[in-house]
């Protein structure tokens, strides 16, 4: 009796991970999202998702979003997003982001991102960009500040 539980137990959770990997998830506040390569996963207010190589993942206010390699993340108002050779990122305000290797990091009003290198960086209204090595950082607002400066001589 006992062994049969066991085995139905086994079975309904090889079921379950079996559907749940071939299709979309779509989630609204869990405390812990972990994938390995969904083609879509979307949630508003996650506390923690961790992932390896979605193509699409969406969020609007997660406080912890940590992935490897994706190819398209988008978020509006994280409090922390960290990846390490991202395709491409974009993101409206965020309070940190950190990234190791992004070929295309795009932001509008981040308070704070710390890259080590990145090839393309595109901000324009930053208040804080730290980098040690990056091929090409461009920002908007600092080339409005010297337009301002050339004007004033």
């Amino acid at each position: 009796m006992h062994m049969t539980t066991a085995i139905a137990s086994e079975l309904l959770m090889t079921m379950i991970m079996y559907f749940s990997s071939k299709f979309d998830v779509t989630t609204t506040n869990p405390s812990d999202v972990t994938t390995t390569n969904p083609s879509d996963v979307t949630t508003t207010n996650s506390s923690d998702v961790t992932t390896t190589n979605p193509s699409d993942v969406t969020t609007t206010n997660s406080s912890d979003v940590t992935t490897t390699n994706p190819s398209d993340v988008t978020t509006t108002n994280p409090s922390n997003v960290t990846t390490t050779n991202p395709s491409d990122v974009n993101t409206t305000n965020p309070s940190d982001v950190t990234t190791t290797n992004s070929s295309n990091v795009t932001t509008t009003k981040s308070s704070d991102i710390t890259t080590t290198n990145p090839s393309d960086v595109n901000t324009t209204n930053s208040s804080d960009v730290n980098t040690t090595n990056p091929s090409d950082v461009t920002t908007v607002f600092l080339l409005t500040l010297q337009l301002h400066l050339v004007k004033k001589d």
